[in-house]
């Protein structure tokens, strides 16, 4: 299982600290890409679709400014075209699920 995680950090409720707690949990259950953590390429958009193209679930961490995101609506309308399970979870939800680990 392969999961492609989307977020925006706008309103600084997503953090890299967050990120790297949910990565954790997630490599449990299979490979993560995470953008701020993983993306150490020169083209780096061109990695985020490479990376989304090959996801089995699309988590989108929901937060007030998340679909304000350009980037947040090209990855979700990718996921839905590519037919990728999509997941959708709250910052409440995030962190009762870290705190649970």
């Amino acid at each position: 299982m392969k999961y492609f995680v989307s977020y925006t950090t706008k309103e600084n409720e997503v953090t890299k600290e967050l990120l790297e707690s949910i990565a954790k949990v997630l490599k449990q259950k299979g490979e993560v890409y995470i953008d701020l953590i993983d993306n150490d390429s020169i083209n780096k958009q061109e990695r985020v679709i490479n990376e989304l193209d090959n996801s089995d679930v699309f988590l989108l961490i929901e937060t007030k400014s998340v679909y304000d995101s350009a980037w947040v609506q090209i990855e979700l309308e990718k996921a839905k075209s590519r037919q990728i399970d999509i997941q959708i979870l709250s910052i409440t939800d995030i962190n009762a699920i870290i705190s649970e680990k």
